[in-house]
């Protein structure tokens, strides 16, 4: 390039950085509250003004900032950063002196700590703790040596030291703590005098009557109030804590334990207990009793979640639906008991804003059609409706039309309801979907996801006339030697075939299509895992979004380097790519992937066998924000694989070990609203 081009390029640059530096900076401000975090995180880059529009509070607020093992060598960023970060996650860490001295250095600004499989013990915490100030959450989730000894806040100095620095305290949760006790979960409650949100998710809380009579006999328990066992969790003792405070508590997770229906009733009927939110997943003891009891007196729940509590049937459904008209959230996942006698009653649910009634085997299209197609709603936002075999694709289509506000859908595994046509339908009419999750959908194929014969009639029969046609122009012998798969595969060859040549003439003549993926201009996550009908002719004409920043294409065997070519192209703001067990791609398809998606985070080519070192030079050359990487089963790639990733300039976790049977799960939220 001439030095004249490149002046020119550089006067080209400085006068958009300059417009863009004179906006207000509360317009830059305004603008970005528009934006995801990635989205956001780019925009920072344009100029100095908008990095300081990206540095509002109400945006620092939004970040989490996630320490794992050797997490060391990102301690000096932190330490010496000029901005302050207000929420932690440490996960499977040993919390040294050094990582101390990091800990107290951020303590004064610290808005939630997140503690889970960590060595931590109790006087480095209590120390760390009297520094937080500001904290409003707190997590100690599976921290053994911190609890095992049982000694934890065992001085009343502590306590009264923890208690005027957790003044601002209002979540706690000590999820999957074997050793927590009465005594220590009241030390604890003492040293955190306003808190409204309490988790004991996967503890050992024993609720049998003979138990707490053991622990505390009456004598005992008339002579010294204040006694608390140092060696059992008892529900008792929880009980007690929770009349004490009922006007405050508010959340509630008692998940993966064993209360049962007479517990659950008894803390129901506390005078002054006001639920906002109840988490009971896998609570396997509970039955309708309970949930009756729970329906008539709390009636303020906005959120609750009964997922694989095998015992609740239709009946509580149908108190749920009664009583608590408040309800913006319900999860009934995997209630196998539930039919459609009770989920036609959902219709009373008014306020209800997300709902999950996923895997629930007996709950057919007659429930569905009742209970949440029997007339335009326009509340529901997130509807998740995984594993309904039972349901047709009229329902979706129904849903379709009478749930249009929706933003977030899953009908992974709904083998029978997601075809061409239901889908036609999900394009016409539910245009602010932000999430679309259609794994193991086989049904489909590029002519729904391109609208390419579509049309009107909503079905594919011109492309399977074209096709019948197609075949039978072949010459081929008066007895056909094919097996049925093999000529289903032909078909298939011959439907992609119409379908691209149809998607050409659409782009140059404007004929007559149906509805496309692309429509859904908002998407940022789709899940098209095991949708093996897909080929590199819906990438190519469909997948056109802005804003895509997840994207599952796990196991679509026939999608070629020319589909990934197409996504990097068109879909600028993925960050988050799975493509495993994707035969066919080549280390062609690799390089120009990487050469366009700057932002990829995770990538997963597990499986991928026609991939070489190639691709990974491709990766480590154009992938300067990686940070995962799965290429285990990748046949043809060397092991000298891990040394050419330490020239990636950000620290990335590399996988060559046994396949992974999904993509690595976030790090949950600090509690469940």
């Amino acid at each position: 390039m001439s030095n004249e081009s490149e002046e020119t390029l550089s006067n080209e640059s400085c006068q958009e950085e300059c417009q863009a530096s004179s906006l207000p900076i509360e317009v830059v401000i305004y603008l970005m509250e528009f934006l995801s975090y990635s989205d956001r995180i780019a925009a920072s880059h344009v100029c100095r003004h908008w990095y300081e529009a990206s540095l509002h509070p109400k945006f620092i607020n939004q970040e989490k900032v996630v320490l794992k093992k050797s997490a060391s060598e990102a301690l000096p960023i932190f330490k010496n950063a000029s901005r302050p970060y207000f929420h932690f996650m440490f996960i499977d860490l040993e919390i040294s002196n050094k990582m101390k001295e990091f800990c107290l250095k951020i303590a004064p600004d610290l808005k939630s700590f997140y503690l889970e499989n960590c060595d931590v013990y109790e006087k480095m915490l209590v120390e760390i703790l009297s520094e937080c100030t500001s904290l409003e959450a707190l997590v100690l989730e599976n921290c053994r040596e911190l609890f095992m000894p049982g000694c934890l806040l065992d001085s009343p100095e502590d306590v009264a030291v923890l208690c005027k620095s957790l003044q601002h305290l209002r979540e706690i949760s000590l999820s999957s703590n074997r050793y927590l006790s009465d005594a220590i979960f009241n030390r604890l409650m003492s040293a955190m005098p306003n808190l409204n949100t309490i988790s004991l998710e996967g503890c050992q809380i024993s609720y049998h009557a003979g138990l707490v009579k053991k622990y505390y006999p009456d004598s005992l328990t008339e002579s010294n109030a204040d006694y608390a066992s140092e060696t059992v969790l008892t529900f008792w003792n929880l009980f007690k804590y929770i009349q004490k405070r009922a006007k405050f508590i508010k959340n509630i997770n008692l998940s993966r334990t064993l209360v049962d229906s007479k517990c659950l009733s008894v803390m129901s009927e506390v005078v002054e207990l006001q639920l906002e939110g109840l988490y009971l997943v896998m609570c396997e003891q509970l039955n309708n009793v309970a949930i009756r009891s729970l329906a008539q007196h709390q009636k303020s729940l906005t959120a609750l979640d009964l997922s694989c509590c095998a015992r609740i049937t239709d009946q509580a459904l149908q108190f749920i639906c009664n009583d608590l008209h408040g309800l913006r959230k319900l999860a009934v996942r995997n209630c196998r008991a539930i039919t459609d006698l009770g989920v036609v009653h959902l219709k009373n649910l008014t306020n209800l804003v997300e709902l999950d009634i996923s895997q629930c085997e007996q709950v057919t299209a007659i429930g569905i059609q009742e209970g949440l197609c029997s007339k335009e709603n326009r509340k529901l936002r997130k509807l998740s409706m995984e594993g309904l075999n039972t349901i047709t694709s009229t329902t979706v289509i129904s849903l379709a039309e009478n749930l249009p506000l929706l933003t977030h859908l899953n009908l992974s595994y709904c083998f029978n309801a997601v075809t061409d046509s239901s889908i036609q339908a999900i394009f016409q009419h539910q245009l602010r979907l932000r999430s679309l999750r259609l794994a193991c959908c086989d049904a489909v194929t590029d002519a729904g996801l391109t609208g390419m014969g579509m049309g009107a009639t909503v079905d594919n029969t011109v492309i399977d006339a074209v096709v019948n046609s197609m075949v039978l122009s072949q010459p081929r012998p008066n007895i056909s030697l094919r097996s049925r798969a093999e000529e289903e595969i032909v078909r298939d060859a011959y439907r992609k075939k119409v379908v691209q040549q149809m998607c050409e003439a659409q782009l140059t003549q404007g004929s007559s299509v149906g509805y496309s993926l692309a429509r859904l201009k908002g998407l940022q996550e789709l899940d098209l895992r095991s949708c093996n009908k897909i080929t590199d002719v819906s990438l190519k004409y469909s997948f056109r979004f802005l804003e895509l920043q997840h994207l599952n294409l796990s196991q679509c065997q026939q999608i070629t380097h020319v589909g990934l070519q197409a996504i990097g192209e068109n879909n600028p703001s993925i960050d988050t790519l799975n493509l495993s067990d994707c035969y066919n791609l080549t280390d062609d398809g690799i390089k120009a992937l990487t050469i366009t998606l700057h932002r990829l985070r995770y990538l997963d080519i597990k499986g991928c066998n026609q991939l070489t070192e190639a691709s990974v030079d491709a990766i480590v050359e154009n992938c300067r924000n990686l940070r995962y990487l799965d290429a285990s089963c990748c046949n043809k790639m060397s092991d000298k694989i891990a040394e050419l990733l330490h020239r990636l300039p950000a620290q990335t976790f590399y996988s060559r070990g046994e396949p992974r049977v999904s993509a690595p799960v976030p790090p949950p939220p600090l509690l469940r609203h």
